[in-house]
């Protein structure tokens, strides 16, 4: 095996620390790596574009302790660093979540007579859209527009980040109307982010208002935007008329549902206690060859189990051996639980369990108990709690 000679050696450990493009500025390597920061600065004393260079190739890196040496050195001297040591500056403390830092970087830009780009306004914008702080965010904005800067997609979507995860729902609409004004056409990114966080947050009324403006730009919405959509309206069990049309939409546009969606509906179908349409929906996955998981099974027994339909349950289970679906102690648990009323199918289901390879849990113990004392709402007092 070849090897670097000791010195080799060396230069190339040190040349390891020093920030990506640092050797482009024309410094020597050997003095370089001979002296102190201090005595390269003072050896550099009038040469403005390699400390430039020296102060963007730290911040690129996060090394902002050396950025900021180099530019008080600069300082002391009666230079000014450009736009682009500036703002590689502000950006390397935006993205370290100091966007106090990023402001002050940024009025010192302003103080020097360096006007603010594009890049260095929306990296301020960023910092603040993750620390959830859309007044301020859109403060800088208003900032960009006094001197003339104007907002791109990127900065827009930043603002729509800050309103997502500050929780402020009722103005993300309003953002899309904000960027159509500026002549910005949103993306799919910025639809995507607004729509999954109002569809998390169950409020599909407002997400219907995005995806129809979303199709106004000839933007497809893909599966995962119909699934969340589904899964909005199918949450609470209560507007499931709603999560069925979806799904027809979807299907007219062309666009394929996937197990995610399935499982989605047929979770919908649990909470409003319709193991009817929980079973239909299972039918229609194999009609589709679509592969139920794990999860579709269990929502469908836990569908049965709340209805105490325990033969329907074991078929469920057969079904799901032959279709090769890997059945886990949550799935066997809510087919015993609905078969309490009946000792011999609970401890079948339980034996075929154990065949699986699944050890029983506290619920599975629970269920086999009240199993053997008749079953719920008996004297022994049982109620019907458990997964």
């Amino acid at each position: 095996t070849r090897c670097l000679p000791s010195g080799a050696l060396l230069a190339w450990s040190r040349m390891r620390r020093w920030p990506r493009g640092f050797f482009s500025t024309g410094i020597s390597l050997s003095r370089t790596h001979s002296l102190p920061l201090k005595r390269q600065l003072a050896s550099w004393s009038d040469d403005r574009v390699k400390m430039n260079n020296v102060i963007h190739g730290h911040a690129k890196v996060g090394r902002v302790d050396g950025a900021e040496r180099v530019r008080a050195r600069m300082e002391t001297l009666g230079m000014v660093p450009d736009l682009k040591a500036f703002t590689a500056l502000l950006v390397a403390y935006a993205k370290s979540g100091l966007p106090d830092e990023a402001e002050r970087v940024l009025r010192e830009m302003e103080a020097a007579g360096v006007v603010p780009d594009v890049v260095a306004f929306t990296a301020l914008i960023d910092a603040y859209a993750k620390l959830g702080q859309p007044e301020h965010a859109d403060g800088v904005v208003a900032r960009m527009a006094t001197v003339g800067v104007a907002p791109n997609l990127v900065t827009f979507t930043s603002v729509l980040e800050a309103h997502v995860r500050a929780q402020n729902f009722e103005a993300l609409e309003g953002m899309f109307v904000r960027m159509e004004a500026a002549g910005i056409v949103p993306d799919k990114v910025a639809f995507n982010l607004a729509i999954s966080a109002c569809c998390s947050a169950e409020k599909p009324d407002l997400a219907e208002k995005l995806v129809a403006r979303m199709t106004g730009h000839n933007l497809a919405p893909d599966v995962k935007v119909y699934t969340q959509l589904i899964n909005a309206y199918a949450q609470t069990g209560e507007r499931m008329a709603d999560a069925e049309k979806v799904l027809e939409r979807m299907q007219a546009a062309g666009v394929a549902p996937n197990v995610a969606t399935f499982n989605s509906i047929i979770n919908g179908y649990t909470k409003s206690g319709e193991p009817d349409r929980a079973e239909a929906m299972l039918v229609e996955m194999y009609r589709r060859s679509i592969s139920p998981d794990s999860v579709t099974i269990g929502s469908v027994l836990n569908c049965l189990a709340r209805q105490g339909l325990g033969e329907r349950a074991e078929k469920i289970l057969d079904l799901s051996e032959d279709l090769g679906v890997p059945l886990n102690t949550v799935n066997f648990n809510f087919a015993i639980r609905a078969s309490v009323d009946n000792l011999q199918r609970a401890l079948r289901i339980h034996e075929r369990m154990v065949e699986h390879g699944l050890r029983p849990d506290a619920f599975t113990k629970k269920y086999l108990q009240v199993a053997r004392q008749g079953g719920w709402g008996r004297k022994s007092g049982n109620k019907r709690k458990g997964p």
